[in-house]
Parts: structure tokens; sequence; C-alpha cells
């Protein structure tokens, strides 16, 4: 079955989750969440808090970008977000390259404005990740479980 991502639909919703971060809501280092088996915590290279390793962080390559807060999200836990701390672009595309090399390819659509970037793909098992980098430099990768 493949099932058709609206785009520009997925980059709003992260828009507004990381607007909802920024603004307080669902801050902090929280990894709970039902779908979320935790396994062991790995400290991230540049700072930040740590980083859950967990069926949805298996599947991304370890960022080398400060993470600001990670959590999972969705009615049923399906969904798990990282949200990084003072990303540049630069860090952000590089980034999204160890994401490509990981296999997250699949269905690919990248967008880069210069002051804002976005790539979206799947891999061969199902998984999904959306990472974006708004203008107003917010950053995160969300990873979607397959259904």
């Amino acid at each position: 079955m493949t099932t058709k991502v609206n785009f520009k639909n997925s980059v709003i919703a992260m828009a507004i989750g990381l607007s909802v971060v920024s603004c307080g809501g669902r801050g902090g280092n929280q990894q709970g969440g039902a779908a979320t088996s935790e396994t062991q915590v790995e400290t991230t290279k540049s700072g930040g808090v740590d980083l859950v390793i967990n069926d949805f962080t298996k599947q991304i390559p370890k960022p080398d970008i400060a993470i600001k807060s990670a959590h999972s999200t969705g009615q049923h836990g399906e969904i798990y977000m990282v949200n990084f701390q003072d990303a540049t672009i630069e860090q952000v595309r590089a980034y999204a390259e160890k994401v490509k090399a990981a296999g997250f390819t699949i269905g690919a659509d990248e967008g880069d404005g210069g002051d804002y970037y976005t790539y979206n793909a799947k891999n061969a098992a199902g998984w999904e990740v959306s990472l974006i980098l708004t203008s107003r430099g917010g950053a995160s990768i969300t990873i979607h479980k397959p259904e």
C-alpha cells in the first residue's frame, strides 16, 4: 500500500509543533510515551539534552546538532519529534545528507529557500522522516512509524 504524503501539510504541522515547543508547550526533555522503548541514553556531541535511543531514534543517524527537547506525539505515540537547539542551515543540510545516506530516499521531497530547509522521505521499512529548519530558526526532525 502506498501512502501519499501532503508535504505542504507536513511542513505546516511541523512548524506548528516547533512553535508550541518554542513557546513552552511540551518543552524540556520529554522522552516518554507509550510507543518509545528506551534502551540507553546517549549524549549528542554538541551538547544539549541527552538523546534517548528508542525504536524511533534507532532509525536515524546520530545528530551532530545540539538537542533542545525530544518527545513522542500523535494520538497513539506513532510520531517522535527531536527539536534542535540553535541549528544553522549548514548543519541541517549536512544532517540531511546523513539521513539520505541512512536510506531515507523513497519519495524524497526537498525544499531549500536559503533561510529555510525541508527534507521528507521514507526508508525501505516504511519509516518516514521530516527534517525542517524554519526561517524563524526552529529546527527539528520528526520520525513517523510505518503504518
